[in-house]
């Protein structure tokens, strides 16, 4: 569960679509902040971080993997090593039906 400091920011978000048709589409993007003395700090990121033209080093993608797995219950570290090597390994798995129960929380 999110931090209340991260729940009290994302309450003063706003999102604007545009004019992008694709739903999917993550880039690019703008990100503006109105700031309280009346300045807006703008940024426009044309590709972003983890997709195909910027895609994460590995280690940065473990690092993703390990905070998104703990932040679930019911799931044993070990068991996140082992989906992690699973996948890592996808070219070479000879049948996908064993990832599934890895990603599952064990009774």
């Amino acid at each position: 569960m999110a931090d209340p400091v991260t729940l009290a920011l994302a309450r003063r978000l706003t999102i604007i679509e545009d004019d992008n048709r694709d739903p999917n589409a993550l880039s690019p993007q703008r990100v503006e902040l109105d700031l309280a003395e009346g300045r807006t700090v703008a940024c426009d990121v044309g590709e972003v971080l983890g997709g195909p033209e910027r895609p994460l080093s590995v280690v940065a993608a473990r690092e993703k993997f390990d905070a998104c797995w703990r932040s679930a219950s019911g799931l044993a570290a070990e068991q996140g090593t082992t989906l992690w090597d699973a996948v890592s390994a996808l070219d070479s798995l000879d049948d996908v039906r064993s990832l599934p129960p890895l990603a599952a929380p064990r009774r």
